[in-house]
């Protein structure tokens, strides 16, 4: 420490200058974004310095370690903490979404940033400047970020990063010089801290958890293996969708046969007359799927059928749709805001896009029609749209 007390004392002073430049230049109130890891512990004693007046918010995944918990409690003053709260949307998640993947990373929508986005909207409605602990050596997408930025799943929390030219070894260096205490995970083997079941991990730190904390590696095992098989779940190949060529030439190798997984709607249509009619899936929860087709535009009720944007959709679950280039894309909508009507896992990303604060939120998302602009923005970002895979496939009769 003390061979480079001057190169920490130099980083340090340069982050300082930029928390208090970007806090007077943006007048928003201040929250620092803790995961319980060493990043963001670094950017909230840094934060500490710079100002008096600012809050701490964690999320709770639903799938964060006890050590993470626990160090949130010691580090974190009780007046400063804002909680966040995902519950049990992980498990529930897997039922909508299968199981996460580094390319299939609903979880951190669901997870993470929804119940974030709900905490901030109730206690920062004009919006908030986040201090965040990412580092620019940390992957090539955030080597390539901004050092001030907008995340555009939460558009009203305006995120800068005082130790994005830090590497590693100045978050540890400055980390031990001011001698706090740091989650206990890092001494048990873990260089990264994150959730238990997190696809990012590497093997070694699965058997990690699988050593440490048995019980939870196998509620992790469990899950999967109601996707995958055990050679699958053991090998790690769960971590990914598409997997990369190595670990697809090594399931090949041993005999190991990968299935893409999905769903298919496969729906019968004619056409006459100008004319397109198709038979939806069934629509188990009518007056919620209205609702959600508000997103898409006004909806008018008939005797026997539903209108929006030019589609009746009868009662029986028959849309009739004039005919037009973009019919596929009109089904595909429709499906999309029926299944939002039927999956809604209450996240709260849809929160963070209405400018309109024309959604509440219970145990579901629930469009207030009569502030709602139809512009779509909560449809287009809503994660059982974005990640749930569906292939349409229209058949003519």
């Amino acid at each position: 420490i003390e061979a480079n007390l001057e190169v920490i004392d130099s980083y340090e002073r340069e982050a300082l200058d930029f928390i208090k430049s970007t806090v007077e230049r943006n007048k928003l109130p201040v929250v620092v974004a803790f995961s319980g890891g060493k990043d963001s512990l670094a950017t909230l004693l840094l934060v500490d310095k710079a100002t008096e007046n600012y809050r701490v918010l964690f999320t709770d995944t639903g799938i964060e370690f006890p050590e993470t918990i626990e160090a949130v409690k010691k580090i974190v003053p009780e007046d400063k903490l804002l909680m966040a709260e995902a519950g049990d949307r992980f498990f529930r998640g897997i039922e909508v979404f299968g199981f996460p993947a580094r390319d299939y990373r609903w979880c951190c929508k669901v997870i993470k940033l929804g119940p974030t986005a709900k905490v901030i909207k109730e206690n920062f409605p004009e919006g908030c400047l986040s201090f965040i602990g990412q580092r620019r050596y940390e992957s090539e997408a955030r080597s390539k970020s901004n050092r001030v930025w907008r995340n555009p799943w939460l558009p009203f929390q305006l995120g800068a990063s005082p130790i994005q030219n830090w590497t590693a070894l100045h978050v540890w260096l400055y980390i031990v010089r001011e001698g706090v205490e740091i989650n206990e995970l890092y001494f048990r083997g873990f260089e990264r801290i994150g959730c238990w079941a997190c696809p990012g991990s590497e093997v070694s730190e699965l058997m990690l958890v699988k050593d440490i904390h048995s019980d939870l590696y196998s509620i992790l095992e469990e899950n999967l293996l109601r996707e995958y098989s055990r050679e699958e779940a053991e090998l790690g190949l769960w971590r990914w969708r598409s997997l990369p060529s190595g670990q697809r030439q090594m399931a090949e190798n041993i005999g190991i046969k990968l299935e893409k997984k999905g769903i298919d709607y496969i729906l019968n249509y004619s056409e006459e007359h100008g004319k397109i009619t198709v038979k939806l899936p069934e629509i188990k929860e009518r007056e919620r799927f209205v609702n959600m087709l508000s997103a898409l535009g006004r909806v008018e009720r008939c005797t026997d059928y539903i209108e929006v944007k030019g589609v009746k959709i009868f009662d029986d679950s028959v849309a009739e749709v004039k005919n037009s280039g973009n019919f596929r894309k009109i089904i595909e909508s429709i499906i999309e805001a029926k299944e939002r009507s039927e999956l809604c896992l209450g996240c709260g990303v849809c929160l963070a896009q209405c400018k309109n604060n024309a959604i509440e939120l219970d145990e579901k998302a629930r469009i207030l029609t009569d502030k709602c602009s139809h512009c779509s923005a909560c449809h287009n970002r809503c994660p059982v749209v974005r990640y749930r895979k569906r292939k349409l496939v229209l058949k003519k009769i």
